[in-house]
């Protein structure tokens, strides 16, 4: 009886390590996707407050090329929209007004537009190949006032 005992016990003992084994080979995948997802989130999230730090910078430099009296050169304009994008490489800052590049005052009430352009570098870049060719892309217009 006692035989029959310890046969049972360690029948009882393998099953249990075969689970475990099932139980970590799930845990692996099922964490490998979670932590995928989480990554994901996180990317995106920084790419949605990336492009909304771009707007605001480039509404800030429009309204700055708009009430410029007399007209400045565009490097107040510039500096306001560096110092809301601090330390960015690739920055590119565009200010254009009826389709041209500003080089001179516009006429009163046209539109002057700021674009404001940056490379999105991922966190993550292994996960999604192709990822960190972003570019993202900020933009205002505000009619220029005499």
């Amino acid at each position: 009886m006692s035989f029959l005992r310890f046969l049972q016990q360690s029948g009882k003992t393998r099953k249990r390590k075969t689970e475990q084994g099932a139980a970590m080979v799930e845990l692996a995948l099922s964490l490998s996707l979670l932590m995928l997802i989480v990554f994901g989130i996180i990317e995106f999230g920084r790419a949605v407050y990336t492009k909304n730090t771009l707007n605001n910078a480039a509404r800030v430099g429009a309204r700055y090329a708009a009430l410029a009296r007399p007209f400045l050169p565009m490097t107040t304009a510039i500096s306001q929209i560096k110092a809301l994008v601090p330390n960015q490489p690739g920055l590119a800052i565009v200010f254009t007004s009826s389709g041209a590049t500003i080089t001179s005052p516009p006429s009163s009430g046209f539109p002057i537009l700021v674009t404001v352009t940056l490379p999105f570098q991922t966190v993550v870049p292994s996960i999604i190949p192709g990822l960190n060719n972003i570019t993202i892309k900020g933009e205002a217009a505000m009619r220029y006032e005499n």
